[in-house]
């Protein structure tokens, strides 16, 4: 499901991946809105194991992280993003507390 603004899709599973090529592809940036629920996992898993009270997460690399973030139970389906990612060479993002990841490629392709 397509938000505000134009490169936001929130989550959905599989089938939002076709949504997330396209915004990648036409703007060279798309962000991944995931469900609020995912940020206690991926806090756990990014967490730096110094101390924070707000538990804001902000982690930043390439199809790496996406790797990483597939290790995380229910973001699985997250595969082909991080098989677009390699193919485009996408720097990607994480933050949370509302889990979000961004993809932004220098030049979008053609």
């Amino acid at each position: 499901m397509r938000e505000n603004p134009l490169y936001r899709i929130r989550w959905s599973g599989r089938v939002s991946f076709d949504e997330v090529r396209e915004t990648l592809m036409r703007y060279g940036h798309a962000e991944i809105q995931l469900p609020i629920d995912y940020h206690h996992a991926l806090y756990r898993r990014f967490h730096d194991g110094g101390t924070a009270t707000a538990q804001l997460l902000q982690v930043s690399d390439g199809a790496d992280l996406m790797h990483r973030i597939l290790g995380v139970k229910g973001l699985e389906d997250l595969a082909h993003v991080e098989d677009l990612v390699r193919e485009t060479g996408a720097h990607v993002e994480l933050v949370s507390p509302v889990p979000l990841i961004t993809l932004h490629v220098e030049s979008a392709p053609s």
